[in-house]
């Protein structure tokens, strides 16, 4: 069972807590719904390697500073999870949920902190498929009363 697990984008790892999380023991991981295709390349605008490819590589560099022990990538399209079916993003964050079975999931606030379309969607679907998740137990744990 990991003891922490983080649902941001790329903008945000050091911001989450992930070294305060670290710093009391835990395991953390990080997933990220998209590797940031249409964000800002800064310095490297002149760079031949796709802006994806920058912010992956950037990402896997900031996560071994502050310690987060693995990073997982869903695959899906910077700017587009508004527009993915219902249920798609919800059900991408519930499997990795069932397959690493964190203690705690931390995503962003309600306004996806920056406003930011994507961020606001993830909120949402983290939020759908934690509750997905924890009903597992809640049910199981009902049962085993009754």
């Amino acid at each position: 069972m990991e003891d922490g697990f983080q649902v941001p984008n790329t903008d945000l790892v050091p911001t989450l807590g992930a070294d305060v999380f670290r710093g009391i023991g835990w395991d953390v991981e990080l997933v990220c719904a998209t590797r940031g295709e249409s964000g800002n390349r800064g310095a490297l605008e002149n760079s031949t390697e796709s802006t994806g490819d920058i912010r992956q590589k950037e990402l896997e560099k900031s996560i071994k500073i502050v310690g987060i022990r693995r990073i997982t990538f869903l695959g899906f399209k910077d700017t587009l999870m508004p527009k993915l079916a219902a249920g798609e993003l919800e059900e991408s964050i519930y499997k990795v949920l069932k397959e690493r079975n964190p203690n705690i999931v931390i995503t962003f606030e309600p306004n996806g902190v920056t406003n930011h379309p994507d961020h606001k969607r993830l909120t949402v679907a983290t939020t759908y498929a934690f509750q997905k998740y924890t009903r597992r137990y809640y049910y199981r744990f009902l049962f085993l009363f009754f």
